[in-house]
């Protein structure tokens, strides 16, 4: 009998966690957490310097530039992933110089995540101008990115 209240206390604690999450959406108005609607994509307009949302065309315009690739594999739903997109977008000069970040959608970027291995959101991905990986890295410490580049 312990053993059954036991279990039904550990799934009980994963379904509300995993229902706090999920509602836990930063920069998501709460009828479309509830829904478990996704987030549109934001408008170039709207992000920092050296902050895009991913496309061939960005990645084109990046090379053209010189710049330095990085894919940033984020999910509205992840704290983490949106209070370092916040942070990006609100202090302008976190993308270093040369830099060129590439916000991706974690959920719908499936052949990117093959691609790359990668397993979580807020993950990190230098590419070279062939799409080859240099390095990545896990992490919402946008303080030390510079630290990762190659």
């Amino acid at each position: 009998m312990k053993k059954i209240i036991g279990v039904a206390l550990v799934c009980l604690s994963v379904v509300t966690v995993a229902l706090f999450h999920r509602s836990f959406c930063l920069q998501v108005d709460a009828k479309e957490c509830a829904q478990g609607t996704s987030v549109e994509p934001m408008s170039e307009s709207q992000l920092a310097p050296g902050y895009y949302t991913y496309s061939s065309s960005e990645i084109e315009a990046a090379r053209q530039r010189g710049d330095r690739v990085v894919l940033y594999f984020w999910a509205p739903w992840c704290s983490t992933c949106t209070s370092l997109d916040l942070d990006i977008k609100q202090k302008k000069t976190m993308v270093p110089p040369g830099v060129a970040v590439m916000r991706i959608d974690y959920d719908s970027a499936r052949e990117l995540k093959r691609q790359y291995n990668v397993v979580t959101q807020h993950t990190f991905v230098q590419i070279d101008s062939k799409g080859k990986e240099l390095s990545s890295w896990v992490g919402g410490d946008f303080e030390n990115f510079s630290k990762y580049l190659q």
